[in-house]
């Protein structure tokens, strides 16, 4: 078996990449709104009124994860934080 420089296996890691960068499909825009009572809420939205909640809560801890939850019937978003549930994570809507 032949060796090969090591300028030749750049040039081919190279068109490797480049072939799989080529075929990899655009990745999907998507947008979540709920529609209530005469209101729309934008679920980005009440994702950063959770983070903005949590960090005016938190002391100091950083957010690794975030699930809400929105109550209609409440007007209301509640929040688990770190996979911590508290009364105090509520975000009226």
């Amino acid at each position: 078996m032949a060796k090969k420089k090591a300028a030749e296996v750049v040039v081919e890691a190279v068109e490797v990449v480049e072939t799989k960068k080529a075929t990899r499909k655009p990745a999907v825009k998507s947008s979540v709104f709920v529609q209530y009572a005469g209101k729309e809420i934008v679920e980005k939205d009440v994702v950063a009124a959770c983070k903005k909640a949590f960090a005016d809560l938190a002391t100091g801890e950083d957010l690794k994860t975030l699930e809400v939850y929105i109550n209609v019937e409440e007007n209301a978003a509640y929040f688990v934080a770190n996979g911590v549930a508290s009364e105090n994570y509520k975000v009226e809507l």
